[in-house]
Order: structure tokens, then C-alpha cells, then sequence
């Protein structure tokens, strides 16, 4: 009785997962939010610029595969043959698609990546490497870390909160990542809370991938207050 019991309560305790969207690149004149199409979930999310949106959608344990769009479509309407297709992977938790440009109508392509509450302690740098190449990193007098492409790893600055630290980046090519060739040389200042989110992605137009960095945070990016208005002198 007791085992039959626990098998019923088995589907109520299936794990759910939320997945934002995080918007890096793009066209010039993005929609102000997307709608996510599965076969179990959907949803419209916001899309704000170099933030995580603020709309969650909530998705089952499962692995999914999710069409993004401008709007929901109506019933029978047919898909956009160019939406882009994301494949949400089962055991992944804390999902962010990252939006990137992309070719179709739409105009982005989607980085699926995991950013686990507990990664990181207070002043990280979350590192994900959506670039073909490993990723060495190299925080003041800290050890290398060194990140596979399409993996991630956190990073903690071994200085105080708001210390400047030299930051070394390289990246690893030839066979097998074997060699390390220089990719960035600079000096950074730990941030005093919080983590940050930095992306290294592939340039179309050079060489060298770019970071695009984001603090991990809910609240949506600040807007710029309207121009002040003055009085009316009189003339006209």
C-alpha cells in the first residue's frame, strides 16, 4: 500500500525549471518580447537589452525543444519556416537562452547555458565559452582555469571587494587546444556584490571572440529618463 502510494505521488514531484532570455545581440529594431512554442510549454518573455528578462517560463524535467517567435501563432497557422529551433537538454537547471545574432527574419540565433544559483560566491565572474576554442583565464596571482568550448566555469578575483586584479586571458589552438596564444590583457576591479556573466563568443568579422558581460540579476535594465523639460520663454 505504502509503495503504490508513492508511485502516485510520483508525477507530482516531477522537478519543474524556469528558462529566461537574455538578449546580447541582435537586429537594430528587436520585438519588445518573443513567444516561446513547445510541445508542453509556451510562453511570451520580455527582451530586455544585455539583461535576463524578467518573465520566466516554466518547463518540465524533460528535454524540449522550443521554436521562438515574434508572436504566438494563431490555431493551424503554419510556422515561420526560419524560426529558430532551441533544444532545451534534460538535467539542466536555471536555463538562460542567450540571444545572439542570428540569420532569418527573426534575426537571432539561441545559446542554451545553465547559471546555477550557488555557482560562484559574492564578486564572481561566471565564465561561458560559446566559442570554438579553450579559454584560459587567469585572475591576479590566482591558478589558470581553463574552459572548454561550450562549457563554463566560475572565477573568484583574489583581491578584496572593489581591488583592481590583473586579468589574463588566452586562447588554446592547435591540436587539441595544445598551444596558448594571448587574447587579453587588462586590469578589472572585483565587483562589491553580486556575480557577473561573461560570455565569450564568436566574431564573425575578426579573429578574436568578444565578451559580452551582464551582471546575473532579475531586475530589468535601466531606461534612460526622458530629456528635461524647460519652461516656455515666451517665443516662438
Amino acid at each position: 500500500m505504502i509503495a503504490r502510494f508513492a508511485l502516485l505521488l510520483l508525477p507530482l514531484l516531477a522537478v519543474a525549471r524556469d528558462v529566461r532570455l537574455l538578449r546580447l545581440e541582435g537586429p537594430e529594431n528587436p520585438p519588445p518580447r518573443l513567444f516561446l512554442l513547445g510541445t508542453e510549454a509556451e510562453g511570451e518573455l520580455d527582451l530586455p537589452l544585455l539583461s535576463p528578462s524578467t518573465r520566466r517560463l516554466t518547463i518540465g524535467e524533460g528535454a524540449l525543444e522550443l521554436r521562438l517567435l515574434k508572436a504566438k501563432p494563431a490555431p493551424r497557422e503554419p510556422l515561420p519556416a526560419d524560426a529558430p529551433l532551441v533544444r532545451i537538454p534534460a538535467g539542466k537547471d536555471d536555463l538562460l537562452l542567450i540571444l545572439l545574432s542570428g540569420p532569418g527574419s527573426l534575426g537571432f540565433r539561441a545559446e542554451v547555458v545553465s547559471v546555477p544559483p550557488t555557482a560562484g560566491a559574492e564578486g564572481a565572474l561566471l565564465w561561458f565559452n560559446l566559442q570554438p576554442r579553450p579559454l584560459h583565464v587567469r585572475l591576479g596571482e590566482a591558478a589558470v582555469t581553463v574552459i572548454p568550448p561550450g562549457a563554463s566555469r566560475a572565477t573568484l578575483p583574489p583581491v578584496a571587494p572593489g581591488a583592481p586584479f590583473a586579468a589574463r586571458l588566452d586562447l588554446g589552438s592547435g591540436p587539441e587546444g595544445s598551444e596558448v596564444r594571448p587574447f587579453l590583457r587588462a586590469t578589472w576591479v572585483r565587483a562589491p556584490r553580486g556575480r557577473l556573466l561573461s560570455f565569450v563568443v564568436a566574431d564573425p568579422d575578426r579573429a578574436a571572440p568578444r565578451i559580452l558581460s551582464v551582471p546575473d540579476s532579475d531586475e530589468p535594465a535601466p531606461v534612460a529618463p526622458p530629456p528635461p523639460k524647460f519652461p516656455a520663454t515666451g517665443r516662438r
